[in-house]
């Protein structure tokens, strides 16, 4: 199986005693991998150092067979992110801010621009300011900078923050067309229990900083969970009971 992301043994403490801890776990090529937990987890800890936004004080992270943090160029060569918040220029339109993003990209033809607009549905406010945007537009925004270069791994954090219901399920379903016809992996990290359910191939269960299990959405709708919310409790309160048991 050809993985795109391979994590081994990351670790990351903060001051506050906050971060991960030896986290491991593989994404194969195609996959929508979602990286499940509650805030304050370890999520967007993760997702900075995959990104090379931040450094693993341990372990290792490899995208596309390179080392983040030694090979960073090569490893960064075909990702596209969106990290926490999406960034833009308040004073611009949506389309002025993608073409300044596009300049990043010499060879990248202009259409380019449109064609991302429209994947995230934000084609007819394309020449409105951004400062007028919502925050779901904002989101969509930044998903159509982290897909303006053709990527072929996408690293998405929190991606329907302060979205409506109708954003969420477009923004769920261009992912898994994205995936099943054009074999863009995505990484994932949310706290919504169900859009994980309905969007992801693959789940990884984590909290306060450790994985705690990993199932394939085969795997959750064969177990006697009746959902991932079921699911994820019986693993927290099966941690907490070994934990309290050393």
């Amino acid at each position: 199986m050809e993985y795109v992301i391979e994590v081994s043994g990351l670790t990351k403490k903060y001051s506050n005693n906050r971060g991960i801890e030896n986290m491991s776990f593989n994404v194969a090529k195609g996959e929508i991998y979602g990286f499940f937990g509650p805030n304050g987890s370890g999520k967007t800890t993760l997702m900075k150092i995959l990104t090379g936004l931040c450094k693993a004080d341990k372990g290792q992270a490899l995208l596309f067979g390179y080392d983040i943090s030694s090979q960073f160029e090569l490893a960064m060569a075909q990702v596209g992110c969106l990290i926490e918040t999406a960034d833009a220029y308040t004073y611009m339109s949506g389309y002025q801010n993608l073409v300044l993003a596009a300049r990043f990209y010499p060879s990248l033809p202009r259409k380019r621009v449109d064609e991302v607009l429209e994947l995230v549905g934000l084609a007819p406010f394309a020449k409105e300011k951004v400062g007028h945007y919502s925050l779901g537009m904002k989101q969509r925004l930044g998903l159509a900078s982290a897909l303006l270069s053709s990527p072929q791994l996408v690293i998405l954090d929190e991606p329907t923050n302060g979205m409506d219901i109708e954003g969420m399920v477009d923004v769920r379903e261009t992912i898994i067309q994205l995936a099943r016809e054009q074999g863009i992996t995505f990484f994932i990290s949310s706290h919504l229990i169900r859009e994980m359910e309905l969007m992801c191939s693959r789940i990884g269960i984590v909290n306060q900083g450790k994985f705690l299990k990993e199932a394939s959405r085969s795997d959750l709708l064969e177990s006697p969970h009746e959902s991932l919310e079921q699911y994820f409790l019986a693993q927290i309160a099966e941690e907490r009971e070994r934990v309290s048991y050393v």
